[in-house]
């Protein structure tokens, strides 16, 4: 896991595999908080899938 100074680096940990709910298990994140930061980075993207 990427350490930003206790920021999580949700992008990281999506490269790494992990699920919305694997990475929403990281200390001070709520699941909805990941599945509204991986939608927005995928728009961002114009990925289709992740």
């Amino acid at each position: 896991m990427t350490d930003l100074g206790g920021a999580v680096d949700v992008p990281a940990l999506v490269v790494e595999g992990r699920t919305n709910s694997a990475v929403a298990a990281t200390p001070h994140l709520a699941e909805r908080t990941v599945d509204k930061n991986v939608s927005s980075i995928f728009t961002s993207s114009a990925a289709p899938v992740r």
